[in-house]
């Protein structure tokens, strides 16, 4: 699945500008990573997948939220659809810069309803810079146009994390420290974040646009001490999904959110840091024009040669410029955890974070976010399975709540060298008077996909 499009980065990432490439030799690290090939242009993977899913327009089909969208799009029911996608890019490497950039082109052929059928995008990039020992620069992008069911399917960051075929050391000092000696740890904390939600599609209905711009500069002051400072904007917007009726409508035409970020890590020891961030973003959408401040303290800790665990907490503001509802006054806390857990043959990433409002413009007094994933191979062995899960509670929008969770499963199995098949099982619930519908409604699909690849490792 690793292949089947986006390499997402979630909510929090997308909101905090994540971990940054710290001055480390990086361009160095990934000259010599290979884990996407040689340098120059490249096919990656090509790759044909079926798939079923239990409705065709999820979650939001009938939106309603104060009478403010029209309603009444009927349940059309299950849908079946074939696709076939490719992965190319171009890489190159050198003692002091690293670029790459890749283009994932995928078309999906509804078996049920062909004004469904869609051609899909998703184009990454990204360029570092080590100016001298202390200082780097990241600049990267992100975006991408899909229907609901990728977003569904497609790996979210501790997905693409926990496959990385890397060790506990490597792992640890890329979460303690941000020092990469692994290109795919560097490239996925460090790339342009695209939101992940399991709640997206009733926001932005069922065909999406997602990007992001990013960039991050940091200065090594000592081994032990290392500043940060990004900036960068998030797009999220639907698109019309085909001649259904009423298959565009969405509770959130567009959401638009430049941000600012600075901060520090401080190593108290090789296997303990101490972070400090601070965030500043304006949030644009239909429902809301705010500024919104806040900053974290955070320890993170390695715990033998298997854990990895860190705690944070601080505080924020929000001043509306605009609001729908009324606005959320005076300082309010966040609060976060992480927990990792890595051997051999499992590899097991999950976080909990409380924001201050929420991320998309809706103006809600706070947000709870979780996501975790998990992977387990026997080393050496051409069998392994992986699992996923994804909630988010958003409170008290104008009087309204919105709970929504994804689960998924999947076993994948390698054939020779350079190809492989996996089966994948996705599960997922929305709750709340926000949808205008029964309290709960549910999705579910099953994906198969056939992928061949000319590099080892496969499926990158």
């Amino acid at each position: 699945m690793r292949c089947l499009g986006t390499i997402a980065v979630s909510v929090l990432l997308a909101l905090s500008a994540g971990p940054v490439a710290r001055a480390q030799g990086l361009a160095q690290t990934l000259a010599t990573a290979g884990d996407e090939g040689p340098d120059g242009l490249h096919l990656y993977s090509i790759s044909v997948y079926s798939e079923y899913t239990s409705t065709v327009i999820p979650f939001g089909a009938s939106t309603s939220f104060n009478s403010t969208l029209p309603v009444g799009l009927s349940n059309l029911g299950p849908n079946y659809l074939g696709g076939i996608l490719a992965k190319v890019g171009y890489r190159k490497t050198g003692a002091r810069t690293n670029f790459y950039v890749t283009y994932v082109p995928s078309y999906d052929a509804s078996f049920r309803y062909s004004s469904l059928n869609s051609m899909n995008h998703f184009l990454t990039f990204g360029l570092i810079h080590d100016f001298g020992p202390k200082w780097t620069v990241t600049l990267s992008g992100a975006g991408l146009t899909a229907r609901y069911d990728q977003f569904f399917f497609d790996p979210t960051i501790f997905d693409s994390l926990v496959a990385v075929p890397a060790t506990f050391d490597e792992l640890s000092q890329a979460i303690l420290s941000g020092k990469y000696t692994s290109g795919q740890l560097a490239s996925i904390l460090t790339g342009a974040p695209l939101i992940e939600s399991p709640a997206t599609t009733l926001l932005y209905g069922p065909r999406i646009l997602d990007a992001s711009l990013r960039t991050d500069f940091s200065y090594e002051q000592s081994g032990r001490l290392h500043y940060h400072f990004g900036f960068g904007a998030t797009r999220m917007q639907g698109l019309n999904s085909g001649k259904l009726e009423n298959s565009s409508v969405s509770l959130l035409p567009q959401t638009t959110s430049p941000y600012v970020s600075t901060g520090l890590t401080y190593a108290l020891s090789p296997f303990t840091d101490v972070e400090v961030d601070l965030m500043a973003n304006r949030t644009f959408s239909r429902f809301e024009d705010a500024y919104i401040s806040n900053g974290t303290i955070g320890l993170n800790r390695a715990l033998g040669r298997s854990w990895i665990v860190g705690v944070k907490g601080g505080g924020g503001v929000v001043n509306p410029v605009r609001s729908t509802f009324t606005p959320l006054r005076g300082p309010h806390y966040l609060a976060g955890g992480s927990v990792t857990y890595k051997t051999l043959s499992n590899a097991f990433m999950a976080s909990y974070d409380r924001t201050i409002t929420d991320f998309y413009g809706l103006g809600a007094l706070n947000a709870s976010i979780a996501s975790g994933a998990w992977t387990g191979h026997i080393p050496g062995r051409s069998w392994s399975v992986n699992a996923g899960a994804r909630y988010e509670s958003i409170a008290n929008i104008g009087g309204y709540n919105l709970n929504a969770w994804l689960g998924d499963a999947g076993i994948n199995r390698r054939f020779g060298l350079h190809s492989t098949v996996q089966l994948a099982y996705i599960y997922g619930r929305m709750s709340g008077v926000i949808t205008g519908l029964p309290e709960k409604r549910s999705l579910q699909g099953v994906r198969l996909v056939i992928t061949w690849s000319p590099f080892l490792p496969l499926g990158m």
